[in-house]
Parts: structure tokens; C-alpha cells; sequence
């Protein structure tokens, strides 16, 4: 192997992980307040067919982390946008509480749950939460899908290298 091998300290790290490229989507619950609360992730995996059970992360520090966990623990409802090419102006909306002003996100909003559903998303995912796991610094938030709506013809929004593909 021609390439040095570096410790794997947080820079190093975060640098080797960016060249993994991710998806970007909107997690949303309906937070304590019944204000519902959105977050950008990018760690969201496909767990199980047989039951339907997917996964994501949400950094311990990530300041809707608490209000997530709350839901979670009581095996609350979650929805989960995956945006399209056209949508990285929503993905850095959401990446900041003060900014998650649905006012300015097209959406619907599902009946039973009260919860936003992002227009113009390749795939939407809905159900309840099933387990939490602490992981290091980050929490991991394990989940069913009892619904789901993809649209194949749209392009899906890509992070890789620290930055948005279009």
C-alpha cells in the first residue's frame, strides 16, 4: 500500500468518513411543546425488511437531541423526508433550532401524526420509534416503518467531501 496510514484522531477521521457519500433528509417529531421539530441528517440506514426497521443518528450535543430522545423514549411518531437535488437551502434551514420556521418549507402536514411533510422529497418514511442506543458521543435512534412514498424519477440530494452534490 502506497498511501500512509494516519491515526484516526477526529480530524482524520471526519476526513476518511466524508468520502463516503450520504443521502440528506429532514427528521421531524412533534416536540414537547406540540411544535414540530425538524433536523438535517445524513446517518439514516436501512436496518431490516422482516420487521421494517431503519436507523439515524443524532449527535448528543445536537440541540433538538433532548427533545428526540424524549419522543423516542415514549415510542413516539417520527417522519423522515430524504430531499431531492433541488432542496440543500432546506437541509442548511434545519441545521440551526432558529431557523426551523416551517413557514418557509413547503409542506404538508399528515393528519394523524400533526407532523410536516417536506413537498418535493424523493422519499418519505413514517412510524414510531422502537429503541435508543448511546453510542460515544451521538445517540443512535432505532425505528419502524409503517409507511412509505419514494419517487424514483427525482434526484436525491448528496453530501460528500463536506459539501452538497447537486
Amino acid at each position: 500500500m502506497d498511501e500512509i496510514m494516519l491515526p484516526a484522531d477526529k480530524n482524520n477521521y471526519r476526513n476518511a468518513m466524508s468520502c463516503f457519500p450520504t443521502g440528506v433528509a429532514i427528521a421531524t417529531i412533534l416536540g414537547e411543546q406540540k411544535i414540530p421539530i425538524g433536523v438535517t441528517i445524513n446517518s439514516i440506514t436501512s436496518v431490516s425488511l422482516s420487521p421494517v426497521l431503519l436507523l439515524f443518528c443524532l449527535g448528543n450535543q445536537s440541540q433538538v437531541h433532548d427533545e428526540f430522545l424524549s419522543v423516542a423514549k415514549e415510542q413516539g411518531h417520527w417522519w423522515i423526508s430524504i430531499l431531492a437535488s433541488n432542496q440543500a437551502q432546506i437541509s442548511q434551514r434545519f441545521t440551526v433550532l432558529d431557523q426551523h420556521n416551517w413557514q418557509l418549507t413547503p409542506h404538508d402536514t399528515d393528519l394523524d401524526t400533526r407532523l410536516p411533510i417536506i413537498k418535493g422529497a424523493v422519499a418519505h418514511l413514517t412510524g414510531v420509534f422502537e429503541k435508543v442506543i448511546e453510542a460515544g458521543d451521538h445517540t443512535i435512534f432505532m425505528a419502524n416503518a409503517s409507511y412509505v412514498f419514494s419517487r424514483k424519477e427525482a434526484k436525491p440530494l448528496i453530501y460528500y467531501h463536506s459539501s452538497y452534490r447537486l
